[in-house]
């Protein structure tokens, strides 16, 4: 008999509003740690006021600036955007990670994952594969917290996009918990 972990519950519940509330004063760390992830060395002070628009920041690089602004709006995404746990609302998040800066935003990787002259050898994801994988990690995990992890790892693991993976990755695991008043990154506001 295949045994599940039993996660502790909160002694807290947040309601949906005060969860968007939560995150949206929590943005810039999420979109720190995100961008950290995707290789961007902007330190947080910089991040902040870049974010929130207090300053203009000419010391960044374009396609740095860039990605920073596309992360802050996945993040305004998610705090708006009903529950979706499907390829369309992964695809979409993906999108909003890489637009202006990867080629074919939102649309599944069509090559093979290279790094250099080395190919991984990780097999191109069809869509009605990777929807009934969806489907099927839907119904195997009705645990919020197993369906957002295993969500994480299915996306990192079959590195579903061109670019913007680990963004993608994090941002549908933490869409997930957002939907039961919980996430990955609790940043300041953390339980």
């Amino acid at each position: 008999m295949e045994q599940r972990g039993q996660y502790p519950q909160s002694r807290y519940h947040l309601s949906r509003l005060a969860e968007q509330q939560v995150l949206i004063r929590n943005q810039v760390p999420l979109i720190a740690m995100l961008a950290h992830l995707e290789g961007d060395s902007t330190d947080f002070a910089q991040l902040n006021r870049l974010v929130t628009g207090r300053l203009v920041n000419a010391t960044l690089t374009e396609r740095s600036a860039q990605r920073l602004m596309n992360l802050r709006t996945a993040v305004a995404f998610m705090t708006s955007s009903p529950q979706g746990f499907d390829l369309l609302t992964f695809g979409h998040i993906n999108d909003l990670v890489t637009e202006g800066i990867g080629l074919n935003g939102g649309e599944l990787r069509v090559g093979p994952v290279m790094v250099g002259d080395q190919d991984f050898g990780i097999p191109v994801p069809q869509a009605a594969a990777v929807q009934h994988d969806l489907v099927t990690l839907r119904l195997k995990h009705p645990d919020y917290t197993d369906r957002a992890l295993q969500a994480l790892a299915y996306i990192l693991a079959n590195q579903l996009y061109r670019d913007g993976n680990s963004a993608t990755a994090f941002l549908v695991a933490n869409h997930v918990l957002m939907s039961r008043g919980h996430r990955i990154h609790g940043g300041a506001g953390r339980r």
